[in-house]
This record gives C-alpha cells, structure tokens and sequence, in this order.
C-alpha cells in the first residue's frame, strides 16, 4: 500500500480504463491482490479469461467462446445480450439488473 500512495505521489496517477477491475488479476499480476499461480483454485479460469480476450483482440471471430458458452459479437440493431461470467458463465438476453431499473423508473428516479 505504501508503494502504491508513494509511486502515486511521485509519478501520479495511471489511468487503467473504465471498468469494475474484477477480471484484473486474472489477467495481469497486480500488486496487493492474490497471485493466481498453478496451483491457485482459479487457475483454470483465469487461463480461459486470458485466452478469451487474447482470442477478442486479435481475431476477427464471429463467434467467441468462454468455458464452453459460445459468445456471438453484438448487432447493431438487435437486443443487447450480456455475458455472465461467474463459475458457469451464460449469456442473459434481459439485462441483469433490469426489474431493479423498471421499478426506480415507475417511482420516477430515472
């Protein structure tokens, strides 16, 4: 932690992108979170996480495929689908937080 506020003090802040981070360590070793070597629990999954987005970001794939669910690109015009990635990913063709959204928009919050 001290080498994180002092670097950060000295050379300022990195901006890494916007985004939860929570897929961070599985794909790059990162200080101040656990190491996720082969004998790691999540070993398996950080591998396909990793082959994943190599997969993303330098293929041109119409389909792409984590744990066995096969992930197709977004239309333009069609629903947005979401990819659940947990122990057993899916895709959700409804977002997953939407009754949550339906009822701040029915007591008028959005």
């Amino acid at each position: 932690y001290v080498k994180s506020v002092l670097g950060e003090a000295i050379l300022g802040s990195h901006h890494y992108g916007v985004n939860h981070g929570d897929h961070l360590p599985f794909l790059f070793p990162m200080d101040l979170m656990p190491k996720i070597n082969k004998a790691h629990s999540l070993y398996s999954f950080s591998k396909s996480w990793v082959k994943f987005f190599v997969d993303f970001v330098s293929n041109d794939r119409l389909m792409l495929r984590f744990e066995g669910v096969n992930v197709p690109p977004q239309t333009k015009t069609g629903p947005l689908v979401y990819f659940e990635v947990n122990k057993k990913p899916k895709l959700l063709k409804q977002a997953p937080f939407q009754a949550r959204l339906d009822f701040l928009k029915s007591i008028g919050i959005l």
